[in-house]
């Protein structure tokens, strides 16, 4: 992962950090043999998450969303 590009590894223990009460939250509503699994797997989306998005571009402002939805 380029960092200028695509973000960092280093912001991937923030984001966790950002994201552990939703995670916990989800873990209890999961059987106890399927929590570490389902930690992993949203440990994984929250990581192709960071690395696919692009931190340098412009957040797009409301008429360009609204533009894209028709």
């Amino acid at each position: 992962m380029d960092k200028d590009n695509h973000g960092c590894y280093e912001c991937f223990e923030d984001y966790l950090k950002k994201f552990e009460g939703s995670i916990r939250k989800a873990l209890y509503q999961t059987s106890l043999n399927e929590r570490e699994d389902l930690k992993q797997e949203l440990h994984i989306k929250i990581f192709e998450k960071i690395r696919n998005t692009n931190f340098r571009e412009e957040a797009p402002s409301f008429w360009s969303i609204i533009d894209k939805m028709h």
